[in-house]
């Protein structure tokens, strides 16, 4: 993800640590934007450990404070699934929500049509 536009989202939740930079297309910004706001409405102030793509799908691991509720957590666990899931249609390089897991060059990978014609194009 563009560094500007994950300073962007940092800034927008302040009450989250974050220990890493978010590897994955900007694409999935608004999925990540979203799903930060629900953890923020949850109560979550703990550390996003990682944001990342892996195996052609958004994943964000979380690490809980220890004095954190189980339903609080259980809450986060399943906002973090349901990413997973939003993920698998939606582009990770523009955003387009008619996107398919693809296989390009070994990797797979989850595009739109326009984009994955540009990435097998190169």
């Amino acid at each position: 993800m563009n560094r500007d536009k994950w300073r962007e989202l940092q800034g927008q939740f302040p009450e989250f640590k974050v220990a890493a930079y978010a590897e994955c297309g900007d694409g999935w910004y608004g999925i990540i934007q979203d799903t930060f706001r629900d953890l923020s409405g949850y109560g979550f102030s703990g550390t996003v450990v990682q944001v990342k793509e892996k195996f052609g799908l958004l994943r964000i691991y979380l690490d809980h404070p220890e004095w954190t509720q189980d339903d609080t957590r259980k809450l986060c666990r399943d906002r973090c699934s349901l990413t997973e899931t939003l993920s698998e249609t939606t582009c990770e390089a523009c955003g387009d929500g008619t996107a398919k897991r693809r296989t390009i060059g070994g990797w797979l990978s989850t595009l739109c049509d326009a984009c994955n014609e540009k990435a097998t194009s190169k």
